[in-house]
């Protein structure tokens, strides 16, 4: 197949400081460009170190099993393509057992390995994009690294399971910069190929790189046989996932609740600066994920539906179709598991900014249409490109603020955690659960104790043995009902007790009780709460439950009726 010519092109972006970047020294804009990349990575890295934790949750306590089979000589082909819920994590499979016999498994190697996937993949990524835009500043893809190193995406970054998702967008990226190489072979095609099944038995998410590739392959006017020979192995991939695969037993959420099935995808799109939201969505947040939507959509029109054969917008055209494609799932997998949730979270964000970051990469691609010079043409890409330059900032900026604030978070959750492994023998099911969000699989902390596995491996565990089992207090409430308001009468004597979690047992006090009732802290976690004569009317007053790993402050009521 003849290359096509890759045409001369100048950002439209850039267009106005072209003249006077001549006058500055090709060494300095080298210097500047490498130091706008360097920041955003280093304090990626610096994010891991100062919030990551070498402590195991929820999921990946499934590993454990896995490198304990590796060790005693019964792992089998089997165990690394058992199901996980609904994936296949085949590859990251390998790393773990990888990891295992090299590392401890210590997962700080695991968020390190998963940056430097990263890392790579935006290097690609930009790389794909300036080998069809070469006129385009390397500056102007500085907000392409800085919203792929975000903080807002910490769920992932400090989480070293999700490697698994790391590898996926590595694989995206590589299937997106071998099927855009300007002369598409068989032996490319092969390799594109090879990357795609890496992503599809990585996790679920895998299988949408195949129709982005097949987006890319269109706008490029790839042969029909090329065509045929990537939507026979998508196909070949998609009955090797299924294969065996036992569905989830919760119905199709989305067909009986169409409308909040909805709302969860603009809200999805829209929590890109890890903003907190309540179950019921965050109306901001779901207007902004409409306004990216809209956006995504007029490039994807744009830029997708003709043919493209030289400019860098078909790249961005395939990301934005990619993370379409994963919000339209995440209604389908959320429910199967937190039921009729439509809160999001950071978890999503790193597949969900390939929508703004693709968007991005469209606009600053000359058009290759004269239909896309007109007038009205030209209004709208200077709307749009205006909506997505204060989008991005608002990303950069929100995104920062809140992925900080959830790394804290975490890292503080996290050291609990920590305690709770090493003392594990002595701490509760409550508190075991509440630690790791799931129940550590018979004999894996036998595995980790005995291979020296993750915290087992360094010399933290000596000195979290040495203090014991501490977990700062947590909740306060009145024992019988677990709320913070009570009823009494009036002239009526009444005695409540109050209890609050944590180890050591917290102390519970109060400095604005009123005269006529009585805190009597019992030194077991729980306090008496007491009076002779109550009065009328509604008491409010803040009950404190304190010990050496922190405290909590929680509002009480009591509503004293006449009797």
């Amino acid at each position: 197949m003849s290359a096509p010519v890759v045409a001369e092109q100048r950002a439209p972006f850039s267009e106005q400081g072209e003249t006077k970047k001549q006058h500055i020294p090709r060494s300095v804009l080298t210097g500047v460009s490498l130091l706008g990349f360097a920041l955003p990575a280093a304090a990626y890295l610096w994010f891991i170190h100062q919030y990551g934790s070498n402590v195991p949750i929820a999921d990946q306590w499934v590993n454990f099993n896995l490198i304990g089979h590796s060790y005693s000589g019964t792992l089998s082909l089997g165990d690394l393509w058992a199901q996980h819920v609904a994936e296949r994590m085949f590859f990251p499979n390998l790393v773990v057992l990888l990891l295992g016999h090299t590392a401890h498994f210590n997962l700080f190697v695991e968020m390190y390995l998963s940056a430097i996937l990263l890392f790579i993949a935006t290097g690609l990524l930009i790389v794909a994009h300036k080998r069809r835009s070469p006129s385009t500043s390397w500056i102007y893809y500085w907000p392409v690294a800085i919203m792929m190193w975000s903080f807002v995406q910490f769920d992932d970054t400090l989480w070293g399971f999700q490697v698994a998702w790391y590898l996926i967008v590595l694989a995206l990226v590589a299937v997106l910069f071998l099927l855009d190489k300007p002369t598409l072979n068989s032996l490319i095609l092969s390799g594109a190929i090879a990357a795609a099944i890496v992503g599809s038995y990585s996790s679920i998410q895998g299988l949408l790189i195949w129709p982005a590739g097949l987006v890319l392959l269109y706008q490029r006017r790839r042969s029909q046989p090329l065509l045929l020979a990537w939507i026979l192995s998508a196909v070949a991939a998609g009955v090797g996932y299924v294969y065996r695969l036992q569905p989830p037993s919760h119905r199709l959420y989305v067909l009986h609740h169409p409308v909040t099935a909805a709302k969860l995808f603009f809200l999805a799109i829209g929590d890109i600066i890890a903003q907190p939201t309540p179950p019921g969505g965050d109306n901001a947040i779901l207007l902004l994920g409409v306004l990216i939507f809209l956006i995504g959509t007029w490039v994807v029109i744009r830029y997708g539906l003709r043919r493209d054969e030289t400019s860098g917008a078909p790249i961005g055209v395939a990301l934005i179709c990619f993370g379409f494609l994963f919000a339209l799932a995440v209604p389908v997998g959320t429910v199967w598991v937190s039921g009729a949730w439509v809160g999001t979270g950071s978890r999503y964000a790193i597949y969900l900014l390939l929508v703004l970051v693709g968007s991005y990469l469209a606009l600053i691609s000359r058009p290759v249409s004269k239909a896309m010079d007109g007038r009205r043409d030209a209004i709208a890409r200077i709307l749009v490109r205006t909506a997505v330059v204060a989008v991005i900032c608002l990303q950069v900026v929100l995104g920062a603020v809140n992925g900080l604030a959830g790394g804290r978070t975490t890292h503080q959750a996290r050291s609990a955690a920590a305690d709770v492994l090493v003392n594990i023998d002595h701490a509760s099911n409550a508190e075991i659960w509440n630690a790791f969000a799931w129940d550590p699989p018979p004999g894996s902390i036998t595995v980790m104790r005995s291979l020296h596995l993750t915290l087992f491996g360094t010399n933290a565990t000596a000195l979290y043995a040495k203090e014991g089992l501490v977990l700062a207090p947590e909740s306060l409430a009145f024992a019988s009902t677990g709320e913070h308001r009570a009823k009494a009468s009036t002239g009526q004597a009444f005695a409540y007790v109050v209890q609050a979690a944590g180890s050591p047992f917290p102390t519970i006090s109060s400095r604005d009780l009123p005269p006529w009732l009585l805190l009597t802290d019992q030194h077991n976690g729980m306090a008496t709460l007491s009076a002779i004569n109550p009065h009328r009317g509604i008491a409010r007053f803040t009950l404190t439950a304190e010990n050496l790993a922190g405290r909590i402050n929680q509002v009480f009521r009591l509503i004293i009726k006449h009797r």
